[in-house]
């Protein structure tokens, strides 16, 4: 199949991208051409997600749907969470794909098209040269009661440093601005390797060895963001102050039963802590509704406790129940039906909520990572407040000619209800 096309859809988180960039730099280094059209594909792969009921759906209609519009004699294989989780049950359900693979099955799809000539490293197709997300480490040993990631990607495993240095190092070659820190719990960093080192210390490194003008950080436990931590991003300039934290409630009762480590009022005296610490942070969450026992008072809890919080960034998911979870078995399973609401409410207010939140940054500066070019003065880029994919865009205005990969001073001159618009602002150059 050498010299083929190859179509590769990548569901789900951050991490999966990672996984799905590595397998395709193998194929391209093989003499496979990347096309953006399924139906042109001569191999197509789906890297799936299995993390919640609603990614599964969208996992199997995309496996259908290569199946249903693949041109004759194309092949279809699938990998990912989902792959991991039931591979025997799609293998059965599902005999017109050509192979499942597990995670970490790179060498046994190489080998299925006897393509012996592999590559370490990856040439990030699936983002932007601007940015890209470096894998730190994969898995989770924090057990939450709701959720499946131990159970699909196992206990947590950090990468050594030397790994993380040479690649680190390919990005930065390649022009990568903003590298993104990725990982299931990046404050575990390190706490698995014979090495003395910690999340601190890579931080240290690739902040003052490398040459990336911002470094974000998705997905921080919030009982392991440490004082020594935020000092840390406070003194260095090309690490952000942007604080993506796993909440997921407010309630005392139901984050015990979730078994998060943390309380609501310690959640309060973090927000504070990082709200005092730095010129405009961003914190960014997610919550979960209708988590079995989560009465009416409770999710009203949480409600009044987003208008308290005054987050940036936050959304919902419904609460799904996956199997072989704590929580699984719990009684007091709140209805489909319920949930669905709460979510439906939790939306309109959060809504609410971050249009009023993003009005405090209109008429201020900020740093622009421009991403896209749409006429002679017109641009779309990405604010230093914003993470690539989950957070807004910005519409630009400029009578100066801007370059992709470009960061650039903007004036916020307008919220729309998840972007921005703003204009080139030349006297803060």
């Amino acid at each position: 199949m050498r010299n083929n096309k190859i179509f590769l859809l990548s569901l789900g988180c951050d991490k999966n991208t990672v996984d799905a960039e590595l397998l395709l730099s193998n194929f391209i280094h093989n003499g496979f051409e990347v096309t953006k059209d399924l139906t042109q594909a001569d191999l197509i792969i789906v890297n799936t997600c299995a993390f919640i009921e609603s990614a599964r759906v969208e996992s199997i209609e995309a496996i259908f749907d290569s199946i249903n519009n693949k041109k004759p004699n194309a092949k279809v294989i699938v990998t990912g969470c989902l792959s991991q989780r039931y591979k025997e049950e799609l293998e059965s359900e599902i005999p017109e794909i050509d192979g499942f693979f597990r995670l970490n099955e790179t060498n046994k799809i190489m080998d299925l098209f006897n393509l012996t000539d592999h590559v370490d490293g990856d040439t990030r197709n699936l983002t932007t040269d601007n940015f890209a997300y470096l894998k730190i480490s994969d898995g989770c040993n924090r057990n939450c009661s709701y959720c499946s990631i131990p159970l699909i990607r196992g206990k947590h495993r950090s990468r050594s440093i030397s790994e993380i240095r040479e690649e680190a190092q390919e990005l930065e070659n390649k022009g990568v601005k903003e590298l993104i820190l990725v990982a299931q719990d990046l404050t575990q960093y390190g706490t698995d390797l014979d090495e003395d080192i910690s999340l601190i210390e890579l931080l240290k490194i690739l902040s003052d060895d490398f040459n990336f003008k911002w470094i974000r950080l998705l997905y921080l436990y919030p009982e392991g963001i440490t004082d020594e931590l935020l000092d840390l991003i406070d003194q260095k300039d090309n690490i952000l102050p942007y604080f993506d934290i796993p909440i997921q409630h407010t309630s005392n009762k139901i984050l015990k039963s979730m078994n998060r480590h943390i309380s609501k009022e310690e959640i309060y005296k973090l927000i504070s802590k990082i709200r005092s610490k730095f010129n405009n942070p961003i914190v960014r969450t997610t919550f979960i509704v209708g988590y079995p026992g989560e009465t009416s008072e409770d999710f009203q809890e949480l409600l009044n406790d987003l208008e308290q919080l005054k987050l940036d960034r936050f959304g919902c998911f419904g609460y799904s129940r996956e199997e072989d979870t704590k929580a699984y078995n719990l009684p007091d399973q709140v209805s489909s039906k319920e949930i669905e609401n709460r979510v439906e409410i939790f939306n309109q207010k959060s809504s609410e909520l971050i249009r009023e939140s993003n009005k405090k940054f209109i008429n201020k500066t900020f740093p622009c990572l421009i991403e896209q070019i749409e006429d002679n003065n017109s641009y779309i880029g990405r604010l230093i407040l914003d993470a690539p994919d989950i957070d807004f865009i910005t519409y630009v205005n400029s009578n100066k000619n801007l370059e992709i990969g470009e960061i650039v001073p903007v004036k916020i001159r307008e919220s729309l209800n998840f972007d921005y618009i703003g204009d080139f602002d030349e006297s803060a150059k």
